[in-house]
């Protein structure tokens, strides 16, 4: 389907990348500016099929044009080049979303001023493209630390490179070189530094007469596969895909970090934040923060998923509901009783009984039916064994926490519930009725002053009050026999 276009200008669009989850897309389009009267300019875009096209506008400064060509696999990070005040130069934006995010990445040191980016890292921590050097056009890779650094060029010819895409994690970048045989692509990495790929791939024992391998690049997430367009041995452009093996680093996995180490954690895995060329990846954030709803239910990260408690949860959706038996006790989710029913809740064994003294109080679990127990467990389903008005959690799932702010607690005191008897939709005290509000069909409870009433309680003579009106009638009938017997004379009457 067709994406469209940005708003004036000539009719014209183009799109470059795609995120990992194929939800957003970047290039550029066509648009109006005014200086002094319109015409029609080139500018970044993003696109969402929520959306639709999204003009990202262009760095400070300058001749207004800009062009979007990357977007991270996670979607957090668009690169690409802008004009700037200095002149045309790459840019990043993290998070954008409509102008006025991009953030130029400077040049090369040396040189008439000019850079742009082309590729980004899976998570846009690393940016790939070309500037300019004191040696003329060079290939660059960007970080954060870092900041722009030079890659260099193939041995022989006239100085000139480009990065085309980078590796997931950064580490290994591809491109295009001029050599003494002309232009190639070349594979670069912090070890080995630029390479030729044809003689790369000639070493490890592949048989490539006749090949010559000229294209700028693209490359897979985990750095191995490399794909480009090249001139058969027949002499006609043809694509082609390589698969490099995996190389030993020297040292790395030694869990002796020694340059050209960033890290050494005594293993070749990547994924645990030191990758398997012994470089530092960058931190994975937690699901409750990083922006994409996990678990499909149209709330993103916290607060606004309610199966986040905090920024920090590894998970958007609560044990309550994900399907696994997490406190072994053979029920999942609304079935296990330590979910109360409350699809919502974080932990299937809840702190009133799971046999720890959470609070330090000496005290452990529920305390109905434990003289030992914790007094501010009411039932085995509470989350907290804190005083449910001051523990810091919305025991009762209506979106407030605590003294005052849940109307729930009318003191934050260790016997304060945020879900009081005469609130919480049951018939506590057996009487057939229930709740200060009942629900709709049933009778109010009139032992229910208000809502916030902890208790539904019985009578003030301690029964129920089915049994008021029979002892009310036998204490009636004894009065009124007593009254009627004569009054008693002492022996010294007459």
């Amino acid at each position: 389907m067709g994406l469209g276009d940005l708003p004036g200008g000539d009719f014209g669009s183009a799109a470059y990348s795609v995120s990992g989850d194929g939800l957003t897309v970047v290039g550029t389009s066509r648009s109006w500016q005014t200086f002094y009267f319109p015409y029609s300019v080139t500018e970044a875009f993003r696109w969402t099929s929520a959306g639709g096209m999204v003009a990202l506008g262009d760095l400070p400064g300058g001749v207004f044009a800009s062009g979007a060509r990357a977007i991270s696999g996670d979607g957090s990070t668009i690169v690409g080049g802008g004009s700037g005040v200095s002149g045309y130069e790459a840019f990043r934006c993290v998070g954008c979303m409509s102008p006025g995010g991009m953030v130029g990445l400077g040049d090369l040191p040396g040189g008439s001023f000019g850079s742009g980016a082309i590729s980004v890292s899976g998570d846009g921590s690393t940016v790939v493209g070309q500037g300019t050097s004191e040696s003329g056009q060079e290939a660059f890779l960007w970080t954060s630390n870092g900041g722009m650094v030079g890659l260099g060029d193939l041995a022989g010819g006239d100085f000139h490179s480009v990065a085309t895409d980078v590796s997931g994690d950064g580490s290994v970048v591809v491109g295009e070189g001029n050599s003494a045989s002309g232009y190639e692509t070349f594979l670069w990495d912090a070890t080995n530094g630029m390479r030729e790929l044809h003689q790369l791939l000639t070493g490890f024992g592949l048989n490539l007469t006749g090949w010559r391998l000229d294209g700028g690049a693209s490359i897979s997430a985990d750095g191995q596969t490399i794909v480009a367009s090249g001139t058969n041995p027949s002499g006609v452009r043809e694509a082609w895909l390589a698969v490099v093996p995996r190389e030993p680093v020297a040292g790395c996995g030694d869990g002796i970090v020694q340059m050209p180490e960033e890290c050494d954690d005594g293993n070749l895995a990547s994924g645990d934040g030191c990758s398997s060329t012994c470089t530092i990846e960058p931190p994975v954030p937690a699901a409750c923060a990083d922006g994409i709803d996990n678990d499909g239910d149209n709330l993103t990260d916290y607060p606004a998923d309610p199966g986040c408690g905090s920024p920090n949860d590894a998970i958007e959706n609560p044990l309550c509901e994900d399907g696994i038996d997490n406190d072994g006790d053979g029920l999942k989710d609304a079935l296990d009783p330590g979910c109360g029913g409350q699809g919502w809740r974080n932990s299937e064994n809840p702190a009133c009984a799971d046999g720890i003294d959470n609070d330090g109080d000496g005290h452990t679990d529920s305390f109905p039916g434990n003289p030992a127990g914790d007094t501010a467990c009411h039932d085995a389903t509470e989350q907290s064994e804190g005083p449910d008005c001051s523990d810091g959690i919305d025991n009762d799932g209506d979106g407030l926490v605590d003294y005052s702010t849940d109307p729930g607690c009318q003191t934050n005191l260790e016997w304060a519930i945020e879900n009081p008897g005469c609130s919480d939709g049951a018939d506590n005290d057996r009487d057939g009725k229930i709740d200060f509000v009942p629900p709709t069909g049933s009778p109010q409870d009139p032992q229910c002053v208000s809502a916030w009433d902890p208790l539904e309680p019985p009578n003030s003579c301690g029964l129920g009050a089915e049994l008021v009106i029979p002892l009310g009638a036998f204490l009636l009938g004894r009065r009124r026999a007593e009254s009627a017997r004569p009054l008693r004379r002492d022996r010294g009457g007459a």
